[in-house]
């Protein structure tokens, strides 16, 4: 809804989408939020709608509940019928009259440059037994309908029929496109830019909305002004919370998975306990500080906090940048040089903003002498 709303609102949305005019303060965030919005705007209708599919017994259980009743019971005999998951007795596995060796070299012959992942045998009772040789994920938008080639006992190909119904399929494509387990290296890059573009989006619109209320606010001085001050103050500190504080707690996020004692119990649990206690704390730093410095000082910590991380990795573990660079180990590697593109980044944006509030201050300062003048 907010998605759709905010294109009709914007009418001028896509003409905008070409009008970029930088270092014009208010007029330059607009357009930002214009151009962003609308070059990643098929992601985050697919993203979204995805996300609340993805979840859509936590989001609406009502309607589940409503048929099947409450309960988990209840809720798997859902599971299974949209899911198409039979109730046959099945009975122990036995050894099957082929090499499994053959049958792997048979499936890596049929998929080029794919892995097998598993090997499943099974018999159902009252079946012939069979042999299922899945394919690793990926390649099809379908991840969680997996490629697989069956075989009999006997090695000979078999074809079985897919259970699933046509809204089980739906559902399996839309989780598939939101996780994105299908996408080559090059796509999961353009899936985390364009996530980036929607935090930009929702970031730009935060800032216009607190900009334009405080130069609203500054030209009156009535009863209600100083209400209005005081949401106003609160939805900084919440920004300010949000668009700063939430990163640094994902920081402390893979902090805590470095740090905290391998034997702790509820060990995950506890990382996300850092998470969240972190971004309450640095709310409650911004509510305490001034608000340019609260931006300023909470942009520095997000530096440190992502700058530290392979450091950190480097203490505590064996695969640093050290090792992962020499081997090739391009998942972990990346990982550690991101934390260092983020921690950049965010210096970037801290140098920048002081730079433009000191020349702001330098022009009322000018301003004030002229007038005392």
């Amino acid at each position: 809804v907010a998605i759709i709303t905010g294109v009709i609102t914007h009418k001028k949305i896509f003409k905008d989408f070409f009008t970029f005019r930088p270092g014009k303060g208010q007029r330059s965030w607009l357009d930002a939020h214009n151009v962003i919005s609308v070059m990643a705007l098929p992601f985050f209708l697919m993203i979204t709608y995805s996300g609340l599919v993805f979840f859509l017994f936590n989001y609406m259980p009502a309607g589940a509940a409503a048929l099947y009743g409450p309960g988990k019971k209840q809720e798997r005999v859902l599971i299974d019928e949209l899911f198409g998951r039979d109730k046959r007795e099945y009975l122990p596995a036995r050894r099957p009259q082929v090499a499994l060796e053959e049958l792997v070299r048979r499936a890596e012959v049929q998929w080029p440059g794919q892995s097998v992942a598993s090997l499943t045998l099974s018999q159902a009772k009252g079946e012939p037994a069979r042999i299922d040789v899945q394919r690793v994920t990926g390649g099809s938008v379908n991840g969680y309908d997996p490629v697989m080639l069956s075989f009999a006992a006997d090695g000979q190909p078999a074809v079985y029929p897919d259970k699933t119904h046509g809204p089980g399929k739906v559902h399996r494509m839309l989780v598939g496109l939101h996780e994105g387990l299908f996408a080559d290296w090059w796509l999961r890059w353009l899936y985390l830019v364009s996530g980036l573009l929607g935090c930009g989006m929702i970031g730009t619109g935060l800032v216009l909305w607190t900009v334009k209320r405080r130069n609203q606010h500054l030209k009156r001085n009535d009863g209600a002004a100083l209400f209005d001050a005081y949401g106003l103050r609160l939805v900084e500190v919440l920004n300010a919370g949000t668009l700063v504080g939430l990163p640094i707690a994902v920081a402390a996020y893979f902090w805590a998975n470095r740090l905290l004692p391998v034997g702790i119990a509820d060990r995950a649990a506890w990382e996300m306990h850092c998470l969240f206690l972190t971004w309450g704390w640095l709310f409650l730093y911004a509510a305490l500080r001034p608000l340019r410095k609260a931006w300023l000082e909470m942009a520095w910590m997000a530096v440190a906090a992502y700058g530290l991380i392979p450091l950190i990795n480097a203490l505590t573990t064996d695969r640093h940048l050290g090792i992962t660079l020499v081997e090739g180990d391009w998942v972990l590697a990346g990982f550690d040089l991101s934390m260092f593109g983020l921690a950049a980044l965010f210096a970037y944006g801290a140098l920048k903003i002081r730079r433009r509030w000191l020349k702001a201050d330098a022009a009322a300062m000018q301003a004030g002498k002229e007038a005392l003048a």
